[in-house]
C-alpha cells in the first residue's frame, strides 16, 4: 500500500482513544496515517479547560505532522442521558 493511499484512506477514518492526554497510539495514527479526527468520551473528559488543552495538543501533532487540514473534534455528548462535560459551557436541551 503506497504512503498516498494510506494517508488518504486515514484521513477518512475517526478514533478513539484512553486517557486524558493524547495517546502514543493516536499521536502514532495521526503522524503515520493522517488520523481524520478524533472523538472524546468521559474517559477523556476532566473539565473544559483539560479539554481544550487536550484538543490543542491533538491539533499541534497534525500540524506538526503536515495535515492538510486541523482533526474534526468530536464529542459523546448528548444531553440527556450521556453527558460528559456539565460545568463551564453552553449546555443545549437533549
Amino acid at each position: 500500500m503506497s504512503e498516498s493511499f494510506r494517508k488518504l484512506a486515514g484521513s477518512l477514518l475517526v478514533a478513539g482513544f484512553e486517557g486524558t492526554r493524547p495517546s502514543s497510539e493516536v499521536r502514532a495514527l495521526i503522524r503515520e496515517y493522517s488520523l481524520g479526527g478524533v472523538i472524546l468520551y468521559g474517559k477523556n473528559c476532566i473539565d473544559p479547560d483539560q479539554v481544550r488543552e487536550l484538543i490543542n495538543s491533538l491539533q499541534e501533532v497534525a500540524k506538526e505532522a503536515g495535515a492538510a487540514c486541523p482533526l474534526l473534534v468530536a464529542m459523546d455528548q448528548e444531553q440527556g442521558r450521556v453527558v460528559r462535560l456539565r460545568e463551564g459551557m453552553t449546555l443545549f436541551p437533549p
